[in-house]
């Protein structure tokens, strides 16, 4: 079962309390769907697909299409965002390394942010964003409403948030740094 809320609850959790869940369906986005691998009892395939896809119901679905009963025995999600496994260090290598060193193995937050709109501060609004103070957003393409975004100074992440009524209204602050 997944994390959407059913009457204000997990469905995850209704389900561990024995309440049979009814859920909703939705329409997903899938990119790519490649079968791999199929054996009498396993099959094996590489899905591309937007967030909010739940694969475990995917091939749940899959399965109940074909006339049987399936589930997920292993799942491994080799890219999200701008992140790839082409992209992953080994713990291995981060434990080798000196502890001085271990920082050149970090990404700024900014590199965590691609593909979520970004909008720019000034040192002053910088400021007040940090203390969780909401800025108006001035001049001509400065957005009115906006679900999701994060405010930079000079490219460096100040914080997520989102635009009401011109503002930006920071959800979580990042310190400088970080």
């Amino acid at each position: 079962f997944s994390a959407i809320k059913i009457r204000g609850e997990r469905a995850y959790d209704l389900a561990r309390a024995g309440e049979i869940v009814d859920m909703p369906e939705r329409e997903v986005e899938i990119d790519s769907f490649a079968l791999v691998n199929h054996g009498a009892d396993l099959s094996e395939f590489v899905v591309t697909c937007a967030k909010g896809t739940y694969v475990r119901a995917l091939a749940r679905d899959i399965a109940e299409m074909l006339g049987t009963k399936g589930h997920v025995a292993r799942l491994h999600r080799s890219a999200v965002g701008g992140f790839s496994d082409a992209d992953a260090v080994q713990l291995a290598d981060i434990e080798a390394a000196e502890p001085e060193g271990r920082t050149r193995f970090l990404l700024p937050v900014a590199a965590g942010l691609v593909g979520v709109p970004e909008i720019r501060v000034d040192m002053r609004q910088a400021s007040l964003i940090r203390l969780g103070n909401p800025v108006l957003l001035t001049g001509a393409g400065a957005p009115i409403a906006m679900e999701e975004c994060w405010a930079s100074l000079k490219g460096e992440a100040v914080a997520v948030g989102c635009v009401e009524q011109g503002q930006f209204k920071p959800r979580r602050v990042i310190l400088p740094g970080g």
